[in-house]
């Protein structure tokens, strides 16, 4: 793993910033910086030999755990010693430390369930393609108001079980998606009465 192979400019790291769709403000040339030493901190640990084997760099899972990182400290620090805190180079350092250590930890030592089936099969995906389309459609609807869309409301919430139910079987957690396709089923039996029998059940 060179180096150079790690390396984003400004301009990819800004890039990369906006494709993770962050909602709040954040300081590019304080992030750069940390970046830059989290890759410095990276280098390192591969340097000394710690793992044996890193994990393929992906520039913009470690972007997502800076600005967690950020986000985080943002919340809980006044604007002023927020700023005064990103010009210490030993806050930069111990950030960037922390950030390095808990993508090369959780890649690589990150615990995994025994799969019985892929996210990637044609039946799963499809699926989760179908739901996600779902999930968009009604999501675009007006909604949370029980004597007016109690139907769509549950319906939205049903289809979200049903992709959490996806995923939990997918990762290995058979049991625990056994469990919440039961609160599906329930759903299910809900939207049937509500349905069939209209305004004086959902009132």
């Amino acid at each position: 793993m060179n180096k150079i192979n790690l390396f984003l400019n400004k301009e990819q790291f800004e890039a990369v910033l906006k494709s993770v769709h962050t909602n709040q403000e954040v300081n590019v040339e304080a992030l750069y910086l940390v970046y830059a030493r989290c890759l410095d901190a990276i280098q390192e640990i591969q340097n000394n030999g710690i793992f044996r084997e890193l994990p393929v760099f992906d520039a913009v899972e470690l972007i997502y755990y800076l600005v967690g990182e950020y986000g985080y400290i943002s919340k809980v620090t006044p604007p002023e010693l927020l700023k005064q805190r990103f010009a210490n180079p030993k806050f930069v350092d111990t950030l960037a430390t922390v950030v390095a250590d808990k993508y090369v930890s959780l890649s690589t030592f990150n615990h995994t369930e025994a799969r019985m089936i892929s996210r990637f099969m044609p039946p799963i995906s499809s699926l989760n393609l179908y739901l996600n389309f779902i999930l968009n459609i009604l999501s675009n609807q007006k909604g949370k108001d029980p004597k007016k869309t109690l139907i769509k409301d549950l319906l939205e919430k049903s289809t979200s079980l049903a992709r959490v139910t996806l995923s939990l079987l997918t990762q290995g957690y058979e049991t625990e998606a056994l469990s919440t396709w039961r609160t599906l089923h329930e759903c299910e039996c809900a939207l049937v009465v509500l349905e069939k029998y209209g305004d004086p059940i959902i009132n």
